[in-house]
């Protein structure tokens, strides 16, 4: 048994192997009070996608993950540089509107 260390939860695997889920990218989402939906895709071509699984997830545990990978980009030296990259070209994508 392990912790999870955003939440403190107990973690329990019973033997069973988990799953992967290999995604290219979210092409869609959904934030509900209760649930909150995002449609997986893989690229099948150049910004081309197919949508491959929809995970559904509580929201405040979605929104646990996000706090917990922005915790994560904050105390990464490597991460934070790949955010910046990220940044700079959205930025320069809207420069070009």
């Amino acid at each position: 048994m392990t912790q999870d260390p955003a939440t403190s939860a107990a973690i329990v695997q019973e033997g069973k192997p988990t799953e992967t889920i290999y995604a290219d990218r979210v092409i869609h989402f959904g934030l509900g009070p209760s649930v909150s939906r995002l449609l997986l895709a893989t690229e099948i071509g150049p910004n081309t996608f197919s949508p491959s699984s929809t995970l559904v997830i509580p929201t405040t545990a979605l929104l646990d993950a996000l706090n917990s990978i922005n915790k994560h980009i904050y105390e990464s030296n490597e991460s934070k540089e790949l955010l910046n990259q990220g940044l700079e070209a959205i930025k320069e994508q809207f420069s070009k509107l």
